[in-house]
């Protein structure tokens, strides 16, 4: 996907103290594009609740320049804006290096409600003669955060027919596809193909709340694949990476 190699970018900040983490490099694995990010969509925060999200990147080995694609060195991390108010990104580092793995931390209290796509602000290098060149920067804002606001928290018994995202995702052998439903009752599971092929279904009894798919794709080829969720007639739709 163009834009991701630099997407990654958005959570590598020091301007606050690093918060110790580790990579997940089990889970997170580059599927093609270079660079990777895990989660792809960061969990719901709600206004004047502690929010706290560890995310692992690997940092991307090329960047496409015009239309043609070149190696790198490193890049450094110039500014990222669009953050909510309260949240700071924690790392070690504003240099990175190709395909080595991170972890870098989102912290704060939100003090604001809306959906944010962030944009980051990166200067790519390349190594010339045993010097590093600096490409033209590049921005991308295809990641993003809801926060909610407190008077939107549901008491518990009004419950709406919603996605749980999946985790881990992208996976290597397995993943949790989740859903919220109001009552009990039958719900379906069918995975499709990017082309649109079925290729997975499951049917369990779901009870009022949170309920979960366990599914098991390590035998599928790395790659993108779209799922639904169907209960009474109403469907929910997701997308999972299958890292290779």
């Amino acid at each position: 996907m163009r834009g991701l190699i630099f997407s990654i970018l958005i959570f590598w900040h020091t301007l606050a103290s690093y918060s110790q983490c580790e990579p997940d490099l089990v889970n997170c694995i580059d599927v093609g594009d270079p660079g990777q990010i895990c989660p792809e969509v960061l969990a719901i925060g709600t206004v004047g609740v502690l929010y706290e999200e560890y995310i692992t990147i690997i940092a991307p080995d090329t960047a496409i320049v015009g239309e043609v694609k070149i190696g790198l060195a490193k890049i450094v991390l110039d500014s990222i804006e669009n953050i909510p108010n309260g949240l700071e990104f924690n790392a070690e580092t504003v240099e990175f290096f190709p395909n080595q793995g991170y972890c870098v931390s989102l912290t704060g209290t939100p003090t604001e409600s809306g959906t944010f796509f962030f944009k980051i602000y990166v200067t790519p290098y390349i190594l010339f003669a045993d010097t590093y060149v600096a490409l033209v920067a590049q921005v991308d804002s295809t990641i993003s955060l809801t926060i909610e606001s407190a008077l939107s928290i549901r008491p518990i018994g009004d419950i709406d027919f919603s996605l749980i995202q999946a985790y881990p995702n992208p996976f290597k052998i397995s993943t949790r596809i989740g859903f919220m439903a109001p009552l009990q009752g039958e719900a379906e599971l069918i995975v499709f193909s990017m082309l649109g092929r079925q290729i997975y279904n499951e049917v369990i009894m779901a009870n009022k709340g949170a309920n979960y798919f366990n599914f098991k794709g390590e035998d599928l080829l790395p790659g993108y694949y779209m799922y639904a969720i169907i209960r009474e007639q109403k469907s929910i739709k997701g997308r999972i990476i299958k890292n290779r």
